[in-house]
Formats: C-alpha cells, sequence, structure tokens
C-alpha cells in the first residue's frame, strides 16, 4: 500500500494505492458507495460509505479507480485550511 499527499491550489488530497484483487467497473458504479454492499469474503461493505459521507461533511469528495487483478486508487479531497489555530 502506498499514501500520497498533494496540494494544488486551494485543495488537499490524501491518495492510498494498493495493489489488491482490484474492483469492477460494475461494482465501481452500483455498489462501492452503498452500505452493506462488500467485495470481500466477510465484509461489512460500510467503509466507502462512511468515508464517503465525512469527506462530502467537510467540503470534501472521494474518488476511485481500479481494475480486477491490478489494484485500487482511492482519492479524498479536502479544502485546505486557510489559518492554523494553536490548540491551548
Amino acid at each position: 500500500m502506498t499514501i500520497l499527499l498533494s496540494a494544488s491550489g486551494p485543495a488537499v488530497t490524501v491518495t492510498v494505492v494498493d495493489r489488491g484483487s482490484g474492483m469492477t467497473a460494475a461494482f465501481l458504479r452500483d455498489e462501492l458507495f452503498r452500505p452493506f454492499a462488500s467485495s470481500k469474503d466477510g465484509g461489512f461493505g460500510i467503509g466507502a460509505f462512511e468515508a464517503r459521507q465525512l469527506a462530502e461533511a467537510m467540503g470534501g469528495t472521494v474518488s476511485v479507480e481500479s481494475a480486477p487483478g491490478e489494484g485500487t486508487r482511492f482519492a479524498v479531497t479536502f479544502p485546505a485550511a486557510q489559518t492554523m489555530e494553536l490548540a491551548a
């Protein structure tokens, strides 16, 4: 697994890449972000759904690219913070 961080203009992106079994285009289109749909044996199918819900609640997006036998790339993009507050 590889984790990449990048910034472009007003956005920050965290990308996670794996070389696992990958997912079909049909699964990405019809099932991935639905709760309780999983491509893994014993999977609960709530991780991608919850990740997208949280990212969108923070003004961000989740995108995914995948192919069977090649792995998957998830990119989570958030608005960059405009100011930094110090914790007390």
